[in-house]
């Protein structure tokens, strides 16, 4: 795996290069764009109560609606 960030210090944004196999976990709703072939899987760790109470949580900390 090879982390690239860009466009410092305001707006980075983290370039991750994956081989073949790798894995890599990111927020919801940070991922800008992936290349053609990676397979998505989207997941609610720790349950429906506990994944709405992380996005209030964050959006809250964020000012984001």
């Amino acid at each position: 795996m090879e982390v690239q960030v860009r466009h410092n210090p305001s707006f980075a944004v983290a370039r991750v290069v994956l081989s073949g196999g790798e894995h890599v976990k990111v927020e919801a709703g940070a991922m800008m764009a992936h290349s053609a072939g990676v397979a998505l899987d989207a997941k609610m760790e720790g349950g429906l109560l506990e994944s709405s109470e992380r996005a209030t949580w964050s959006r809250t900390r964020t000012g984001s609606a």
